[in-house]
């Protein structure tokens, strides 16, 4: 039998029990603490499990709430109550690497082609030697006669691959993480097709000369405008690219450096009071078919059927997740390739490019 002294113990030991009981009402909702009592003892019941599991080697998974996680653990409040919930917006952007117009790129302007396979193409040119001639009644008649050449071109791959964490996946809600990949992918290798069209002019086109045209414009020593310099490549285009079965006679699009770009648009009459830019500038020409270069130093007149992008159907993408090992991450891996080629219309490439603008404006009225 319990002593007497024995009981009073217990009952002022339930008694406190009781205020502290009491107190936690009044701090709290009933139903809150009880679930946070709960999630407590539910993480205790999973680290027990991971520490069975980790002692006997095995490998799987445990079961477990993100209730559990996320409950809050301790009954405590600030005094002046600065804790807040923090929720978290992501902002996407994508600086762009090219000229945009209305959703289209300089490389937009030319035409395109999809194919089913990435086998290679041959393209067989006709070359002629011989020209017409006057002839006596009765003499043999100058003849003309045809070669010609073959050209292959095969497909190139262009490839990126973008990387994010897990984290990221699961913080932004819905598939927003998931959609900005994909659009920032395609934007991005939509940027790195039309540089590599840039570079393709460029290394391939026909170099300008301005020999023909110095000393020719009848104003001071160096006084050429912009609009001076065009007009030139229009006349050299003329003379190096006029066909008979292809539409090609002046350059249609003209690519320039953004900061000559501004110098064109600006561009003056006489003693600086007329603009230029209210009209066309040269000949199949408009402030439209002007485009920026963000990142060359080149002029290119061009003209968009004088040749064709052609590219492969089925673009591939892949999706996958890996481990980085290095950095400890769980990451989502997007890949994108698209195989592509150019192919000009004739040869040689119908483009004029000027190397060195501003010396070769200078060159035109020396």
């Amino acid at each position: 039998m319990k002593g007497i002294e024995e009981r009073i113990k217990e009952l002022e030991a339930a008694s406190e029990d009781l205020e502290r009981f009491a107190k936690a009402k009044t701090a709290e909702d009933k139903d809150s603490v009880v679930k946070q009592l709960a999630a407590r003892n539910a993480l205790g019941n999973v680290a027990r499990m991971l520490n069975v599991a980790l002692r006997q080697e095995k490998m799987g998974a445990i079961p477990m709430s993100a209730k559990s996680i996320f409950t809050a653990s301790v009954f405590k409040h600030s005094t002046l109550g600065s804790a807040r919930g923090i929720t978290s917006e992501f902002d996407y952007y994508q600086p762009s690497e090219a000229d945009i117009r209305g959703g289209q790129r300089f490389m937009d302007r030319f035409a395109k082609s999809f194919v089913g396979t990435n086998s290679t193409i041959r393209r067989i040119r006709p070359s002629f030697t011989g020209t017409a001639d006057d002839v006596n009644e009765g003499d043999p008649k100058p003849q003309r006669r045809y070669s010609f050449t073959q050209d292959d071109y095969a497909f190139s791959k262009l490839a990126v691959t973008d990387t994010i964490t897990q984290e990221i996946i699961i913080a932004d809600a819905g598939e927003r993480a998931a959609n900005f990949i994909i659009d920032a992918l395609v934007e991005h290798v939509k940027d790195a097709l039309n540089q590599r069209l840039i570079n393709y002019l460029g290394t391939n086109g026909n170099v300008f000369n301005p020999t023909p045209f110095a000393g020719l414009l009848n104003i001071p020593s160096g006084s050429a405008r912009w609009h001076d310099l065009i007009a030139a490549a229009q006349h050299q285009f003329e003379r190096t690219f006029a066909d008979h079965f292809l539409n090609i006679k002046f350059g249609d699009i003209l690519l320039v450096p953004y900061n000559i770009h501004w110098g064109i648009v600006q561009d003056r009459k006489g003693a600086g009071f007329d603009l230029y830019y209210d009209m066309s500038p040269i000949e199949n020409l408009s402030l439209s078919s002007i485009w920026k270069d963000y990142s060359g130093s080149r002029i290119i007149l061009t003209h968009t059927e004088g040749l064709t992008i052609e590219l492969v159907d089925d673009v591939q993408l892949y999706y996958n997740r890996i481990a980085d090992a290095a950095d400890e991450r769980n990451l989502y891996r997007v890949t994108v390739e698209v195989f592509y080629r150019f192919v000009p219309a004739k040869l040689p490439l119908p483009a004029i490019v000027i190397n060195n603008p501003l010396t070769t404006l200078q060159a035109i009225a020396p």
